[in-house]
């Protein structure tokens, strides 16, 4: 049922979303920070789905919209 349902968000997502599941490089912390990232798990794999699930369904919504494009400022790529 899980899998079904996850199926049927997936299938409904307009917003182009690329994301990848891996263990961090730990070497990239150069020293400055310990125990700074833990193994990637199943449940890891389960919250980061649905955390982006919920920020594509923000995405998605006719609201997002709708406040972009009204913003009292402009948005920028800088």
């Amino acid at each position: 049922a899980n899998t079904q349902s996850l199926f049927e968000k997936l299938s409904q997502i307009t917003t182009n979303v690329t994301m990848s599941y891996e263990n961090a490089d730990t070497n990239n912390f150069k020293g400055n920070c310990h125990d700074c990232v833990s193994d990637f798990t199943p449940q890891t794999a389960e919250e980061l789905t649905n955390l982006m699930l919920d920020m594509i369904a923000v995405f998605d919504s006719k609201s997002w919209e709708e406040a972009v494009l009204n913003a009292p400022f402009q948005f920028s790529n800088s």
